[in-house]
């Protein structure tokens, strides 16, 4: 419960979250949250795309787009 409190604390903290084949084996992904004018979450806005193509390494510039779209929309 720890490590998932930090991981959640982490997220919030740089504004995105990375998933590395987690979910499905071969497939990374990276997004943010999209807020309403009421600071309410409406919704999210996300890169997905086989491992091959992207790695842990290219989360943060990633994380970073995918962040600074998610503003744009709000």
């Amino acid at each position: 419960m720890d490590v998932l409190e930090q991981e959640l604390d982490d997220t919030i903290k740089i504004g995105y979250a990375c998933e590395n084949q987690e979910l499905r084996k071969g497939i990374c992904r990276v997004v943010a949250p999209i807020f309403d004018h009421t600071a309410k979450l409406a919704g999210g806005i996300g890169v997905a795309a086989p491992a091959f193509r992207i790695g842990v390494e290219d989360f943060p510039k990633i994380g970073e787009l995918v962040k600074s779209i998610a503003i744009s929309n709000a």
